[in-house]
């Protein structure tokens, strides 16, 4: 997976009416690396939070960690 398929993944949630808001911050690092945030604010005053690190090994990007959170409205995390 690259950047820009999991932006039109979250890109959907939007498509489909399901946003009120989407925050993106890319990271890039040395060797090819870049930590990639999500904040998305659904339109139930839920929050959805997604968190990657992605590499490019020998041509290819690979998925070194990530972590999704999903976090009702009007609650803590």
């Amino acid at each position: 997976m690259n950047i820009e398929e999991l932006k039109a993944g979250v890109d959907l949630l939007d498509d489909y009416g399901l946003t009120m808001r989407i925050e993106s911050e890319a990271s890039f690092r040395e060797d090819r690396e870049v930590f990639v945030t999500f904040k998305v604010m659904l339109v139930d005053d839920s929050e959805l939070y997604i968190r990657e690190y992605l590499a490019e090994r020998y041509g290819k990007i690979e998925k070194l960690s990530y972590s999704y959170q999903y976090r009702a409205g009007e609650s803590d995390i």
